[in-house]
């Protein structure tokens, strides 16, 4: 299976069984997303050839029922990468830095939309809830307002807690 795709997002995780992973968005000119898992087996060959925000030809991914208890988009799958993946970088200006499709607080409150699946969410931080940022794991848990008055409390994780913690510092947020 051959694939021309966008890194969109891309952190390292630790599974249940305790290995790590580098789960990845991957998204094609048409904005379609899929989760991928490369394993802690593969660091070595594939780690450094994956960027976020680059676009890249992906031959030999191994395609799965995702049975994963979080999703990062509605599709029923998710991909793995194999010892036999091969991952060339390749300039596509066609295929969109990213998509985002916007999901209003109420929908995610009435339970229109699926549990345990990532959303785009647009709101201002109205309180911060608690901050844990000196060691890790690094979280934040703030209260989000969006432009109907709704509120909702998120947190956020590792690197993004940081970056949303220097940002409400720099007074850029708050």
């Amino acid at each position: 299976m051959e694939n021309i795709v966008r890194i969109t997002d891309l952190w390292q995780a630790r599974k249940q069984n305790s290995k790590q992973t580098i789960e990845m968005v991957l998204m094609d000119q048409t904005g379609s997303k899929i989760g991928a898992t490369l394993w802690q087996e593969l660091f070595i060959e594939l780690r450094d050839k994956l960027q976020c925000g680059s676009s890249y030809l992906i031959q030999n991914l191994r395609i799965v029922d995702n049975q994963s208890e979080y999703r990062v988009s509605p599709a029923p799958y998710l991909v793995y990468f194999l010892k036999t993946t091969s991952v060339k970088e390749i300039h596509r200006p066609e295929i969109p830095s990213n998509v985002y499709l916007i999901t209003p607080f109420t929908d995610i409150i009435s339970g229109l939309v699926p549990r345990h699946t990532l959303v785009d969410i647009v709101g201002v931080v109205v309180d911060l809830i608690d901050v844990k940022t000196v060691n890790p794991p690094h979280r934040m848990t703030v209260r989000l307002r969006d432009n109907s008055n709704c509120d909702i409390l998120i947190t956020v994780w590792e690197d993004y807690a940081i970056q949303l913690h220097d940002a409400i510092d720099k007074n850029l947020l708050l």
